[in-house]
């Protein structure tokens, strides 16, 4: 642990009532005993990323790569070919638009169906 003690004086950084409130919030429901385990692995969760940014990385390694700038490339994005054209699989095709039967519910919404 980092040394210093949590809200609640376990030593860690999240308290019990927090990973309760958290439950809550979420919608979880848990009995004590997993509450507790997740505020163990919260709190482990807390100490790796503490121990990760004390880490002392040389200002030349920052970033993970050795190739100077972003590595880019030039991509044509270009539509996925259909086996068929969309008019031989349609049912009714007119000027490039799908033609679809209307439905009931919309027609009744207008007054105009049964």
């Amino acid at each position: 642990m980092s040394g210093k003690d949590g809200p609640d004086g376990s030593g860690g950084r999240v308290s019990l009532d927090e990973v309760e409130r958290i439950a809550r919030l979420s919608l979880l429901r848990s009995d004590r005993d997993e509450m507790e385990r997740l505020l163990k692995d919260l709190n482990t969760i807390l100490e790796h990323v503490d121990s990760l940014t004390k880490i002392e990385v040389p200002s030349d390694e920052v970033g993970g790569s050795s190739v100077d700038g972003p590595c880019v490339r030039d991509e044509e994005v270009e539509p996925d070919p259909l086996e068929r054209p969309a008019e031989q699989i349609a049912p009714e095709w007119q000027d490039g638009f799908f033609i679809v039967p209307r439905l009931p519910a919309v027609d009744a919404d207008e007054g105009g169906g049964p």
